[in-house]
């Protein structure tokens, strides 16, 4: 994987094979693709894949490395080059206009004078950077497998993101698998020095609704704002390649991308019959772009699984890997830049809003309806009694972390806690598999399209309604192609929209009628229930029903049989609990039990594209 690592050590007790170490966990290989730089209180590196990776040396003698991407600076700091806004902002004596950087990065410095290191990342985190400290060592790195390659004490696991892990499928707030490893706060500045650790946040995402806004200055103003990120996220893209659903996020950026002259190429998979496969199908022909089209095969988990962990590092569920048998191809094609639709439902869409968040004026009920709506989407609410003490000590920490977001109401602070969990610790982990061979950019994520839209009327955004509208405005060619929710052209009326998820609602409940689940199958673009209970069955069994699992004692030896007895039975649906514990599972064996050979395995046969 590319990014940073490093170490602070005022001891002077390392030496530089801890970077080394620390770069061949990662995949780096010292003198093709890494860059290193020893320093008397410890080191910095960085491995790139596609550009030779600096150590970059400013006029001052400060050290910096960038991983990422320094698109601009705002309209506040004119007249500097892209080719040189490192150096402006990092190359001082202090870090400057960090909150003006138009992009997503992650920068470790050296202040020569000072004897100190320094981490900076941008507005939303969206490069992650772990840290561990040990006695008055601090250890960074963008993977946490950098980290634990060179600790000097037995990594323990961290049973709250584990509780959280088996009830919602998430790790929440900054937490890790692995106790006392956390990863780095979205727009921080962390200092190591003889006067220890200091750290500040230079900007917070706030989300604060203005009610009295104009709808259709509001249309304009996003989706202008969008056709700027796109322009901005691709200007240097020779080869361009967009991962297309058949929902709204991707077909916005892909049309957009089409419009300022980048002709994308479009990359779809899903079983046969999907919709993601039909109508990206339908968008690509009215755009007239190139694309596609690759066809799951059932099993593909029971060779890939380990690969996907190692790339996530075991914060999601392994049903979430959808991306996996794919991102060689995209590589081998190739693509310089994957444009990401990422974001773009929660951003500027609201279909997960509710009446429960929505309309209440107490902090503590929105937060028990957000963490229920988290937990309804995670097999149906499944309990167990094993498990009542874990979803116990989970639901406490996911309260616990919402009630620290700033916002004037609850909704508003709902945002905020989305945007810096939901999105920045569980979405990304797909983000992170595709940056395993391709630059990544993500438009809805871009700095000036999100503080366009972080006032909008929370009830604009229910059920896409303004969403819909600047797609309507700004893609016509793509919102005349039917969307995966509603099988209706995007560009219908919004209470036609309304009436198709009602009529799939009433059709879904008639299921024992034949033909009529016709209708309204393929909403999904896989289908891991019956593929546990098929031609994954002996796989999970054999992961999930091993003596090595039920031993370790981390996930309850009930639980796991009970819920691999109920799925495989049919009784329930619960293919992302199995799919999480499996995961879970993966990671230990990965990451503590054996964790050289894991890195002999998946990191120095370049899994990430050398």
């Amino acid at each position: 994987m590319q990014g940073i690592f490093g170490f602070f050590d005022p001891s002077c007790s390392m030496g530089v094979e801890t970077l080394l170490s620390m770069s061949r966990a990662m995949g780096g290989s010292f003198g093709r693709n890494t860059a290193i730089e020893q320093t008397p209180v410890g080191g910095i590196g960085i491995i790139k894949y596609t550009e030779t990776p600096l150590v970059s040396v400013s006029d001052t003698g400060v050290s910096y490395v960038v991983y990422g991407q320094l698109d601009s600076l705002g309209a506040g700091v004119g007249g500097i080059p892209p080719d040189d806004i490192a150096k402006h902002c990092f190359g001082g004596e202090a870090p400057r206009d960090l909150d003006n950087i138009r992009g997503s990065f992650v920068s470790a410095i050296y202040n020569p004078y000072e004897k100190a290191i320094t981490l900076i990342n941008d507005r939303f985190g969206g490069h992650p950077i772990y840290l561990f400290n040990h006695e008055a060592v601090w250890y960074f790195a963008s993977q946490l497998k950098a980290i634990l390659a060179v600790l000097p004490v037995k990594a323990t696991v961290d049973q709250d993101s584990v509780a959280t892990m088996l009830s919602i499928g998430e790790v929440v707030g900054d937490r890790t698998l692995i106790e006392g490893l956390s990863v780095l706060p979205a727009a921080s500045v962390v200092k190591f020095s003889s006067e220890g650790k200091q750290s500040y946040r230079y900007w917070e995402y706030t989300y604060q609704e203005q009610p009295d806004l104009n709808w259709q200055d509001s249309v304009v103003k996003a989706g202008e704002a969008l056709l700027c990120a796109v322009r901005r996220n691709t200007h240097n893209a020779q080869s361009l390649a967009v991962p297309l659903s058949g929902g709204l996020d991707s077909r916005f950026v892909f049309d957009i991308a089409s419009q300022v002259g980048k002709r994308p190429k479009a990359y779809t998979w899903g079983v046969s019959d999907c919709r993601d496969i039909r109508y990206a199908r339908d968008i690509t022909r009215r755009l007239d772009c190139p694309h596609e089209v690759y066809t799951f095969q059932s099993d593909y988990l029971a060779t890939l699984a380990e690969r996907g962990v190692w790339l996530t590092e075991g914060h999601t569920s392994s049903t979430n890997f959808h991306v996996l048998p794919y991102v060689d191809t995209l590589y081998e094609n190739g693509h310089d830049v994957l444009l990401d639709g990422f974001a773009g439902d929660v951003v500027l869409g609201g279909n997960f809003i509710s009446s429960g968040w929505l309309n209440s004026d107490s902090i503590e009920s929105s937060s028990k309806a957000l963490w229920q709506w988290r937990r309804k989407g995670f097999d149906n609410n499944w309990h167990h009694h094993g498990l009542k003490e874990l979803q116990e000590k989970a639901r406490k920490i996911f309260s616990d972390t919402y009630c620290q977001y700033p916002g004037n109401t609850p909704m508003d602070k709902a945002m905020s806690f989305l945007i810096d969990n939901r999105l920045r610790r569980t979405t990304t982990c797909g983000t992170e598999i595709f940056r395993s061979k391709l630059h990544v950019r993500q438009p809805f994520m871009d700095v000036d399209f999100m503080d366009a839209i972080c006032n909008l009327p929370h009830r604009w955004r229910i059920r896409h309604r303004f969403y819909l509208d600047v797609i309507r405005q700004f893609a016509p060619l793509s919102a005349a192609a039917p969307y995966q929710r509603t099988m209706l052209p995007a560009s219908s009326p919004y209470w036609v929209s309304w009436f198709s998820l009602g009529l799939q609602r009433a059709l879904g409940s008639i299921s024992a009628c034949r033909g009529v689940t016709d209708i309204v199958h393929g909403k999904s673009p896989s289908d891991f229930p019956a593929w546990f209970r098929g031609p994954l069955r002996s796989w999970a069994e054999s992961i999930l029903l091993d003596e090595k699992t039920l031993d370790r004692g981390v996930i309850p030896a009930d639980v796991v049989r009970g819920a691999v007895s109920l799925h495989m039975n049919g009784g329930s649906n619960l293919s992302s609990q199995i799919g999480t514990m499996i995961s879970l599972e993966l990671f230990f064996r990965l990451f503590l039990d054996d964790l050289e050979r894991s890195i002999k395995q998946y990191s120095e046969v370049g899994v990430s594209g050398e």
